[in-house]
């Protein structure tokens, strides 16, 4: 048995960008931010910021671009989903996203 599964909770750092392609076919990007806060060994309060770039498509998408916007916060659920690129003179280079299958709206 294996798993794929991704759940975090953040706030969206920037307002969904939605393309929607010839056939339709529709897509949200979202980057959200989330917060580890520790103590380093000196006992010094540390906060680091790690930022994840999530898409979703087709319903999951809509439901993005009418409810979420900049500095939204939101539990998620999606898996993890690698894919290869091709950049020029630097070549083949290997990437990651966040497919968003589902996310609740936390409200303040």
């Amino acid at each position: 048995m294996s798993v794929n599964k991704v759940n975090l909770s953040g706030y969206l750092g920037k307002d969904p960008k939605v393309k929607i392609y010839d056939s339709g076919a529709r897509r949200a990007t979202i980057i959200l931010a989330t917060k580890e806060k520790y103590l380093n060994s000196i006992g010094q309060a540390i906060e680091s910021i790690q930022w994840h770039k999530l898409v979703a498509w087709g319903r999951t998408a809509e439901q993005v671009e009418k409810l979420l916007h900049k500095g939204s916060h939101i539990n998620m659920e999606g898996r993890l989903h690698y894919y290869k690129a091709n950049k020029g003179e630097s070549g083949l280079k290997t990437f990651h996203e966040i497919v968003l299958d589902r996310f609740d709206l936390q409200v303040a």
